[in-house]
């Protein structure tokens, strides 16, 4: 098993034709509280790209709730968010095979920075969705992504 390698930290997000295609394949890190910006969000430029292994991620920040509730009802979700969300420390490891840094999209429209903002890894079984699993990392509002190469297959 190979060496952590760390890609960046921020807020997990992700593309909507990654929700429209279900391949759930790549994501990006917006460092700080904001929504989706091409100039800052994390380059991933130096990544290993084209090594085989798991793509990771370490809470950082865990949950932390936004607006008070308005409601009771609201009040008691926000409290079981609270209680099921994932702690800091927290390792999930969201997929495993081949890393892959991409520019805005895969289509080759580079959006006007050309910066490598998505990050993920590509199942080596050849499946065409659910690259990776973002069940947890959705649940916190920080992590710490890495790649770990080597592994098995999950």
């Amino acid at each position: 098993m190979g060496r952590d390698i760390t890609l960046g930290r921020g807020r997990v997000g992700h593309t909507s034709w990654e929700r429209h295609s279900d391949r759930w394949g790549s994501v990006f890190l917006v460092p700080g509280p904001g929504t989706f910006d091409e100039r800052t969000a994390v380059d991933f430029a130096k990544a290993p790209v084209g090594k085989v292994g798991e793509l990771r991620a370490i809470v950082t920040v865990p949950y932390r709730p936004g607006r008070p509730p308005r409601t009771e009802a609201a009040k008691k979700m926000r409290e079981h968010w609270r209680k099921q969300a994932p702690k800091q420390g927290t390792v999930f490891v969201l997929g495993h095979g081949e890393l892959f840094a991409w520019t805005l999209d895969e289509g080759g429209r580079v959006g006007e920075t050309g910066r490598k903002v998505l990050i993920g890894v590509k199942p080596l079984d050849g499946r065409d969705e659910d690259w990776l699993d973002l069940t947890e990392v959705g649940r916190v509002d920080e992590v710490e992504l890495f790649f770990r190469e080597g592994g098995e297959p999950r």
